[in-house]
């Protein structure tokens, strides 16, 4: 008999200890309610002086004490925002850092800025062709300064676009207007595979990818946590119906 009561006893705080831990006592889940399960047992809170203080430095995000790392956090992105003119828009880096990503993935979305229908207008008997579009995804143009940009090289700065290699900052912040030679220097602004601007591509292909995203990766993992919780809080609302429609100790 005693090694009988031992057992339950060890069973009960095990379930107990199951129940604290997925917040069971805070919710009504089937047909067991809050007020009944109070019969049986009182939530376990940890005592406040045991509970760590988050580390934090200035204004800077808590430290997580589990991981130890400062979780990713993300300012809200308004509209205004987002500019379509590249000719209007801020320098990226010139936004908080936990900005960009948003910023990135809304200008994704959006495409680059190529007016449809617009009178591109005349400068020494040239003009931007809007054919050019066809040819290169990444080329943006300024309405209001009548200049060519790069989407890609806006969204992923390196220190090699303030260089002369591929234009430069012609394409992200100054603007590219020698018509004349438009194809030719929009060739030389892509350049071979270690150039500023294929950096930017393959930055912005890996954001289009959600299986090499790693928001995706962090958001699959949490449905995966998600299901495991599930299943657990599951196990334990059927192993607690079971004992008290018995009448058993836990």
């Amino acid at each position: 008999m005693e090694k009988s009561g031992g057992r339950a006893r060890r069973e009960k705080s095990h379930l107990l200890d199951l129940i604290s831990r997925f917040g069971f006592a805070h919710r009504k889940i089937g047909h067991i309610g809050i007020s009944k399960m109070k019969k049986y047992f009182m939530p376990i809170n940890p005592s406040p002086s045991s509970t760590p203080e988050p580390s934090t430095t200035n204004n800077e995000t808590p430290i997580d004490q589990a991981s130890g790392k400062r979780p990713r956090v993300e300012v809200e992105v308004s509209d205004n925002d987002i500019v379509s003119d590249p000719g209007l828009r801020n320098p990226i880096n010139s936004f908080p850092l936990e900005m960009r990503d948003t910023l990135r993935r809304r200008y994704l979305a959006k495409g680059p800025c190529q007016p449809v229908g617009h009178q591109f207008p005349q400068t020494n008997k040239r003009r931007f062709l809007p054919n050019w579009f066809k040819r290169f995804a990444w080329l943006e143009y300024s309405v209001s300064k009548d200049k060519a940009f790069c989407l890609y090289c806006y969204l992923f700065p390196n220190k090699g676009n303030n260089s002369n290699k591929g234009g430069g900052n012609a394409f992200t912040e100054v603007g590219y207007s020698n018509w004349k030679n438009g194809m030719q220097n929009f060739i030389a602004h892509e350049g071979g595979p270690e150039s500023p601007h294929t950096f930017a591509r393959i930055k912005v292909e890996q954001y289009q990818n959600q299986r090499e995203n790693i928001d995706f990766v962090f958001s699959s993992k949490n449905v995966a946590n998600e299901d495991e919780y599930r299943v657990r809080l599951t196990t334990v609302v059927r192993v607690a119906r079971y004992l008290l429609g018995e009448g058993l100790a836990f």
